[in-house]
């Protein structure tokens, strides 16, 4: 009896330390959301090299532009313009993501509800 205890024991161990555990990897997506309301003052959504995601809108016929910039500004040029719907909230989702080399400006019209953009610092493979 002990010894088929003792082999049905030592199986048990074997399978278990037969089974690999896997992790989870750092998968690809955003890690940062930076929402602008009510203000057309530029936000500084993601500083150096940054991947976007995604850009959304509230409802209305306003606009939200992102820059290429490690500066909150809204005079560099555009490097992506997103128009809001009449009807609903708009949401646009990039993959691969955009990437951005400076950092991510991010600015709407004053008039627009909200605004924003999912980012992750760095760039993602």
């Amino acid at each position: 009896m002990k010894k088929i205890i003792g082999g049905l024991l030592f199986l048990g161990v074997m399978a278990i330390l037969g089974t690999t555990a896997q992790a989870a990897t750092s998968g690809r997506g955003a890690k940062n959301k930076t929402v602008v309301n009510f203000s057309a003052t530029a936000s500084l959504a993601c500083k150096g090299k940054c991947s976007v995601y995604s850009v959304w809108i509230s409802t209305g016929t306003d606009f939200a532009v992102l820059r290429d910039s490690d500066t909150a500004n809204t005079s560099s040029s555009p490097s992506a313009y997103i128009m809001g719907l009449a009807t609903e909230a708009r949401q646009l989702s990039f993959d691969p993501p955009l990437i951005f080399t400076n950092g991510v400006s991010i600015n709407c019209a004053a008039t627009t509800n909200f605004c924003g953009v999912s980012t992750e610092r760095g760039v993602s493979q």
